[in-house]
């Protein structure tokens, strides 16, 4: 019945991405432009709005639409958005989900220990050698919360057991230990799967109201823009309340987005934006690049990129755009856990 169970819920997944064409990266386009997540539009939009509540008298200052009018209609267009996409909703689902994934990856741990003193132990006395279940690719994959790589691994890890039952179970190894692995892999599962549907009826919401989306976010662009604008020379602190990137940052790394990118405990976060320095304006397609880690980005509209998840440790930042010499920055610290933002001026070739 179990079985049954999963096969129903994999066809109802799958017949969702059939039906609706969804693919769940897919973003409303200016979303996708600031590299907001679906999800991650109300909520973006609200912080906009109390920044710009905070500011509007500056706002008002500069031109007379940004009067009352416009904050309340911009509040009214944040919770229709909430209430016909059914953000708060999802929010606390994916919350509970993303919370206990997470809970039962971790409890991986002392099971994959355990089994690593029982492959000591067998060593010699099975057709593989220690090395070869994998245990250090399970880490590694539980570690940045991979789920798919990590069940793959996994299965793998199992796969072996079967074949060494006699050799395990010589040194003390248990059917039950086994078993407890088997249906913590299928717990994982499960509870991903349970994940990837709330993701798609997410998406079939955010399908059915794009336009109210894109109009949201038409505004909340707007407003960004203008922020920037008043307080790039003025308060330089204040831009960040109104920048694509600073924004993201915040939410994914300081509790308010309930589905973050995850990061393993030794990653730092490394951002920041690439403007023109003959006239300080940001620069759209340039490379940035961590030479030591080969990971590249493509600057947005905004001139802005991010890694969300750079290892520890000092390196070396390249921006390269054809028509202007390449910008190197060395010595680059990357702390644990914390935010390095670095901005690069390009001067034309």
């Amino acid at each position: 019945m179990e079985d049954l169970t999963k096969f129903i819920r994999i066809i109802i997944y799958l017949f969702w991405k059939r039906l609706l064409g969804i693919n769940s990266k897919k973003i409303i386009n200016m979303a996708k432009k600031k590299n907001f997540r679906n999800e991650e539009i109300s909520v973006i939009a609200g912080m906009i709005r109390d920044s710009f509540a905070r500011d509007r008298a500056d706002f008002e200052a500069f031109s007379p639409k940004y009067s009352e009018p416009f904050l309340t209609g911009l509040n009214e267009k944040i919770i229709a958005v909430e209430t016909r996409t059914g953000t708060k909703v999802f929010l606390a689902q994916q919350k509970a989900l993303t919370t206990k994934l997470y809970e039962d990856i971790d409890s991986l741990r002392p099971k994959l220990t355990r089994l690593e003193g029982y492959l000591y132990l067998a060593k010699g006395t099975m057709n593989v050698a220690e090395a070869d279940f994998g245990i250090s690719a399970v880490r590694k994959k539980l570690g940045v919360k991979d789920v798919e790589g990590l069940l793959d691994k996994l299965t793998h890890t199992l796969q072996l057991i079967d074949t060494n039952t006699a050799a395990l179970e010589a040194v003390g190894f248990t059917a039950e230990a086994k078993t407890e692995l088997e249906n913590l892999k299928q717990l994982i599962q499960t509870t991903n799967l349970e994940q990837n549907l709330k993701m798609d009826e997410k998406e079939a919401g955010v399908q059915s109201n794009d336009g109210l989306l894109t109009e949201l976010m038409e505004i909340v662009t707007e407003i960004m823009d203008i922020g920037k604008r008043l307080y790039k020379y003025d308060n330089v602190e204040k831009t960040g309340d109104y920048t694509a990137t600073t924004l993201k940052t915040r939410i994914r790394h300081e509790g308010g987005s309930i589905t973050p990118t995850p990061t393993v405990p030794e990653d730092g976060i490394l951002l920041g934006a690439v403007t023109d320095k003959a006239n300080d304006k940001p620069m759209l397609g340039v490379s940035v690049e961590i030479t030591e880690k080969e990971l590249l980005q493509i600057t947005d509209e905004d001139g802005e990129y991010n890694f969300d998840a750079v290892e520890a440790g000092s390196y070396t930042v390249k921006a390269k755009m054809e028509g202007y010499v390449d910008t190197v920055i060395q010595n680059v610290t990357v702390t644990m856990d914390e935010v390095t933002e670095l901005d690069l001026e390009m001067m034309g070739a």
